[in-house]
């Protein structure tokens, strides 16, 4: 990664970044999961939803980096009567979100 070490979150439905509905406008189900980065002025850069790669209409949440660095693992409530599964995905979905959309998209 070209920048500090990514910091992953999870928001939930009611927290509304913008979307006036309780939902951030780039929001994909119920709860998503988001990465902000360290700037080098010592701040978080705004929070960036991961896309559907990681988030899908159901709720994703408790996203957590493996020690290496390697894979982010998360829980999504698919489940019936709301129970999680957890998944784990490749980690450089995080550096193609710091380098940002390819162009034309």
């Amino acid at each position: 990664m070209n920048r500090a070490p990514a910091v992953v979150e999870a928001v939930a439905e009611g927290d509304d970044r913008g979307g006036g509905d309780g939902r951030a406008e780039d929001s994909h189900g119920k709860g998503d999961i988001y990465v902000a980065f360290a700037t080098r002025a010592g701040e978080w850069s705004t929070p960036v939803n991961l896309g559907d790669r990681v988030n899908s209409e159901h709720s994703e949440s408790c996203p957590s980096l493996s020690a290496d660095g390697k894979y982010l693992f998360f829980s999504r409530y698919d489940e019936p009567d709301d129970v999680s599964d957890i998944y784990w995905i490749d980690s450089a979905v995080i550096e193609r979100v710091e380098e940002g959309p390819p162009e034309g998209r």
